[in-house]
């Protein structure tokens, strides 16, 4: 019989791939599957502890970053929101920690990934559907377009380093996976956010020049698929005029953004140290930044990871998230050009390459299920360390 320990490790991971499974289809299944989890997990931690195997690096990181956001919400103008907001980053952070202590094993990996490759093609599919069929952004089961966005920014890039990694996954794997990504890619276009196609085409092409001399063909292939895109954009003319729009500001949501950047920028200069406390950004600028040329006064975020975080928590704050963003930059390229073999830690750096590029139009910071996927796949990221470092496990 197996014992309860075991039981309840297969329990936890079987919930983390429905997190998987429901991760670009429904919020309601995906914190239904991850509630499942944090409670099996703590039952399973009383019975036998267990220390996750973090990066020290990161942990100190994360420590920094959440410091000053605690400092942020005590000067806060209302701290009881501010600690709210905090105690929501990190709750966010679940994924990661769940995957770090019960995913353990290769084939629990690939049983993951294909989980996310299944929920990013079912909600790539109906987005295509929704296209084709005359919606303008279309967002698959999302509230809005900027939760696809925020979904496909990273899976894209994902998925990119999955396929072209023809030396350590199997050529059925691939190409099922080359699939998914040619919807992900299709739903890109329908999903017709500007931020999200800049920031697919930067990842890509940056993959593509930084592994240039490992495989020749990958930029090529990049450049191919760009221009593909670029013809579906093209033959369609409301998504031609999206595109022409990306540089022209006098565009009403570019000047929109604008206005709102001005407005942070404010916020941030009369509080630079502490900024206005996290969640904070809404009633200050509501109540007393919006300009007046302003059109949507109703905008409760700054459309920017880094303004809306220097505002709400000051050059603190700010310092704090560059760091953290930026040490897992640092950490997944370092792991992947130590292990080549190592194509997890490949596809973290990317995916936050796409996140951050999305996130300079963006506050994809602040959207619960963009970013529980995101530290969900940076916890992918750490365990794959110790399991490809042996030859055996390497071929998914």
């Amino acid at each position: 019989m197996m014992s309860n320990i075991a039981f309840l490790d297969k329990a936890i991971f079987y919930m983390l791939t429905c997190y998987a499974l429901f991760s670009c289809i429904s919020i309601a299944g995906t914190s239904i599957a991850l509630s499942l989890a944090v409670i099996l997990a703590v039952i399973r931690l009383v019975k036998q502890p267990e220390k996750p195997d973090m990066d020290r690096g990161l942990v100190q990181a994360l420590l920094f970053f959440f410091l000053t956001l605690l400092i942020s919400a005590l000067a806060a103008y209302d701290s009881a929101t501010g600690f709210a907001q905090v105690w929501k980053y990190f709750y966010r952070m679940v994924p990661l920690f769940l995957v770090v202590l019960f995913i353990k094993k290769p084939q629990q990996m690939v049983v993951v990934l294909l989980a996310l490759s299944v929920s990013i093609f079912i909600a790539g599919s109906y987005t295509v559907w929704q296209g084709i069929h005359g919606q303008q952004r279309a967002a698959a089961f999302g509230a809005n377009a900027m939760i696809l966005a925020g979904y496909l920014v990273q899976m894209i890039p994902l998925l990119f380093v999955m396929v072209t990694a023809k030396e350590y996954l199997e050529k059925r794997n691939r190409m099922l996976l080359a699939t998914v990504l040619l919807i992900s890619l299709l739903a890109l276009v329908f999903n017709a956010t500007r931020g999200a196609w800049v920031a697919v085409v930067v990842s890509l092409l940056l993959y593509g020049l930084m592994n240039i001399k490992k495989n020749k063909y990958i930029l090529p292939s990049i450049i191919i698929v760009c221009l593909g895109v670029g013809i579906v954009i093209g033959a369609t003319p409301a998504l031609e005029k999206r595109v022409a729009s990306i540089t022209d500001l006098t565009e009403r949501s570019n000047a929109e953004r604008l206005l709102l950047w001005q407005s942070g920028w404010n916020m941030f200069k009369d509080h630079p140290l502490t900024g206005v406390g996290p969640d904070n950004f809404e009633t200050l600028y509501q109540g007393k930044y919006v300009l007046p040329a302003a059109k949507q006064p109703e905008l409760s975020h700054a459309h920017n990871n880094f303004v809306h975080m220097a505002a709400e928590t000051g050059i603190l704050g700010l310092t704090g998230f560059v760091y953290m963003f930026g040490y897992i930059l640092y950490i997944s390229w370092h792991r992947y050009r130590l292990s080549p073999a190592n194509i997890w830690a490949a596809g973290c750096f990317f995916v936050t390459v796409g996140l951050l590029m999305q996130g300079l139009t963006e506050f994809n910071f602040g959207n619960s299920a963009v970013t529980r996927l995101y530290w969900f796949i940076v916890g992918l990221m750490l365990v794959s360390g110790s399991m490809y470092n042996n030859r055996e496990n390497r071929r998914l």
